[in-house]
């Protein structure tokens, strides 16, 4: 059998993991609240832990704000822990130098008369930025202020047409790398419209591209069925899907009655952005808003 390390230290904790972190809907509709937590960095090298949780500024620059320029209107930002590797090996400056002869003292023909009295050096420290929150407008390469140069994506936030942060759940898991960001509100992305063919619906204004991480992700849609006859239906595909009756079906229940309900179906990267495919019967129609995505960070 093999001999056994007791008490050897492990460095870091996983692989591209994150601990709590999870963000949540501010005070004001200018702010995000990071949760306390830690997280591997986005090159999958070393930790991230934020102690304290963070409240995040999209009005404000720098450390805690957005990285650089102003916010605007309907528009995804991306939510980040940041960190600096230079925290472990602080460089201490010295910021009054000792001088040669102590002051106050009084030398005659070479002797000393008076006795001087000598100042000690000050220091401070030049390089101890502290794990912090950061808002950027880029989904992978944010704008770190100085000092720092680690960075891991939390989620992504979405502003409405007054620049200002929609209300949000993001779900809280353990260790996981995806989680669920649900819309107080959610957002249409298709008018009651009919296709009796697969057509491709775009899914950019609800759902960032970088949630479906290479691939794809889910999406949870709140569904409108205008049947043209009883149990009409619409059927969904992810965009690139060579699925014949789709993945996910939804019916009517009656000719000309609205039917209402919510489903979850795999949506892909299509053309730079997320995208469904989805069609009905005949001349049924079929209204959608996106609910909650499955962001993989």
């Amino acid at each position: 059998m093999a001999n056994i390390v007791v008490g050897y230290p492990m460095v870091n904790a996983g692989d591209l993991y994150i601990n709590g972190l999870h963000l949540t809907t501010g005070t004001t509709d200018l702010l995000v609240n990071v949760a306390a937590g830690a997280a591997r960095d986005s090159t999958n090298q070393d930790d991230i832990v934020l102690g304290t949780a963070a409240i995040a500024n999209i009005a404000t620059n720098g450390v805690n704000g957005l990285d650089t320029g102003t916010v605007a209107a309907n528009t995804f930002y991306y939510v980040y822990v940041i960190g600096s590797s230079l925290s472990s090996a602080q460089e201490i400056s010295n910021i009054q130098a000792v001088s040669t002869m102590a002051g106050g003292t009084t030398i005659l023909n070479g002797t000393v008369i008076v006795e001087g009295t000598i100042t000690q050096p000050g220091s401070s420290v030049n390089n101890n930025p502290q794990p912090a929150a950061l808002i950027s407008l880029s989904s992978s390469a944010p704008n770190l202020p100085e000092g720092y140069d680690m960075f891991r994506r939390l989620g992504a936030i979405l502003t409405g047409g007054g620049s200002t942060i929609l209300p949000f759940w993001q779900e809280q898991t353990g260790n996981s790398s995806s989680r669920r960001m649900w819309y107080d509100a959610p957002i249409s992305v298709l008018a009651a419209t009919a296709a009796a063919a697969f057509t491709a619906q775009s899914l950019a204004a609800a759902v960032p591209a970088i949630a479906a991480g290479t691939t794809s992700t889910e999406v949870t849609f709140q569904v409108t069925l205008d049947p043209n006859a009883a149990a009409d239906f619409v059927e969904f595909r992810p965009t690139g899907s060579s699925s014949t009756n789709g993945i996910s079906k939804m019916s009517g229940d009656v000719a000309a009655i609205s039917h209402y309900d919510q489903i979850t179906t795999p949506a892909a990267i299509s053309a730079g952005n997320v995208s469904v495919d989805w069609k009905t019967d005949a001349a049924s129609t079929v209204a959608l808003t996106v609910a909650a995505y499955i962001d993989k960070l």
